[in-house]
């Protein structure tokens, strides 16, 4: 590698990985087929390669990830957030009864409507959407 930023993304733009048997793009919208499949979160998960070994994401059923359901937001000055005290309100930038947005790992990935199961909250889902936010049919 060379001493210049320049140089370091040239080098850099040089390398290409040739590989004619594996196709790593995901499946469009139109319903194109290729290698690939849509998983049920509506992102495309490449398949194997043709003649290949049969991928497995098993390994990944296991790790976990950070589900966030966010009621609304509200912004506060620093003298705002001072008088906080027991029984103080924030009124945020949602109407009541509208939707709520579920986050994985702060990506917004559905919206849903807060239900009661059990006495205690759950989210029953309404909308969900691809890696580039547009929203999935069912």
């Amino acid at each position: 590698m060379s001493d210049t930023p320049t140089d370091d993304v040239e080098e850099l733009e040089a390398l290409e990985i040739e590989d004619d048997d594996y196709d790593d793009s995901p499946v469009s919208s139109q319903g194109q087929q290729g290698a690939s499949s849509a998983s049920p979160g509506g992102f495309a998960v490449p398949g194997p390669p043709e003649g290949g070994p049969a991928r497995s994401f098993e390994f990944l059923h296991n790790v976990e990830m950070e589900v966030t359901v966010e009621l609304g937001r509200a912004k506060r000055t620093v003298r705002d957030l001072l008088e906080v005290q027991v029984g103080s309100v924030i009124e945020l930038d949602r109407s009541a009864g509208s939707p709520v947005d579920i986050l994985v790992n702060g990506m917004m990935i559905a919206r849903g409507e807060v239900v009661v199961i059990d006495d205690e909250f759950a989210v029953r889902l309404t909308e969900v959407f691809d890696s580039q936010g547009n929203k999935l049919e069912k």
